[in-house]
């Protein structure tokens, strides 16, 4: 296992390997700490899709804080599939069987559909953590071009970016999410009547925004998890995107790294009226039922 993490250390950025080390830690710490509070919640799903702040969230979630006050664990079912990943559509992906109890299952990459399929105990919740899909384009470009480590079919897609101009590149970007279902899978959250009191929506813009903390404590709440005020608000300073990124303020853009910006709202220095108009003939009313910002009308 050692030999394995070393590996996965070898030709990172220092930023990259302080965070996984610290990551490390936090999770080590968890295994010796006594919860204080136990909840009769027995799962936790942490529903959403790819570049929505996924992997934040999950780290979050097995922090050593988090098992205090709830003594439910992290759970990262993908990690017991074969090759660690879950290569099918995100429409596809009911969970392969019932999660252990007393985790918070995350993240799982899905639709309404999927999650409603996927074998729960009495009591659990669910949440969903929606992006501004236009923002999860620019940043699924940015990191398969850039950033993402090697595997499945990132280095051929690398390939395909590299020698494409950026609005053809974000173009492809569009018609490859598509395909996998990913804007389908968000519009499926957003139907109306589809959510029982179980399950409540949060967007990622207000985790990563001013009201973060106060945005994390409702999360909170939903899976009581009975995190002290004092407690939350050093939670999540410890996972903020300038303590994380080795000390990069938001907007500070660096390409090579996971964290490449931590803005939001980045699409629009990125999506010409070429790549406006095929978004919107791709993902048609998306943008509207999900509640974002639509695209400023044209002359």
């Amino acid at each position: 296992m050692l030999k394995k993490f070393t590996q996965r250390l070898a030709g990172l950025s220092v930023p990259k390997v302080k965070r996984k080390l610290k990551y490390l830690a936090m999770q080590s710490r968890s295994k010796l700490v006594r919860p204080s509070y136990r909840t009769p919640v027995r799962n936790i799903y942490h529903c959403t899709v790819h570049k929505s702040g996924s992997q934040w969230i999950r780290n979050v979630m097995q922090d050593w804080r988090v098992y205090k006050y709830s003594g439910l664990r992290a759970h990262h079912y993908e990690s017991f599939m074969p090759n660690g990943i879950d290569s099918r559509r995100i429409p596809e992906r009911v969970l392969p069987s019932i999660m252990p109890e007393s985790t918070a299952v995350t993240p799982i990459y899905s639709d309404l559909d999927s999650y409603r399929q996927s074998v729960k105990p009495g009591e659990y919740r669910g949440i969903f953590v929606v992006r501004d899909p236009r923002d999860v384009v620019v940043s699924w470009y940015f990191s398969a071009r850039y950033s993402h480590r090697p595997m499945g079919r990132v280095l051929e897609t690398r390939e395909v970016l590299g020698d494409l101009p950026q609005p053809e590149g974000l173009k492809y970007a569009i018609d490859w999410l598509a395909d996998f279902g990913l804007f389908d899978a968000v519009g499926s959250w957003f139907e109306p009547g589809a959510l029982t009191d179980k399950e409540r929506i949060f967007r990622y813009e207000d985790l990563n925004g001013p009201n973060g903390v106060e945005t994390f404590g409702e999360i909170f709440k939903h899976c009581d998890i009975r995190l002290p005020e004092k407690v939350l608000v050093n939670l999540v300073a410890d996972h903020s995107f300038e303590n994380l990124s080795g000390g990069r303020r938001k907007g500070e853009e660096d390409k090579q790294d996971h964290l490449r910006k931590g803005v939001v709202g980045d699409w629009k220095n990125h999506f010409t009226p070429e790549v406006e108009d095929h978004f919107t003939k791709v993902t048609g009313d998306l943008i509207l039922n999900s509640g974002y910002e639509p695209f400023v009308a044209r002359p």
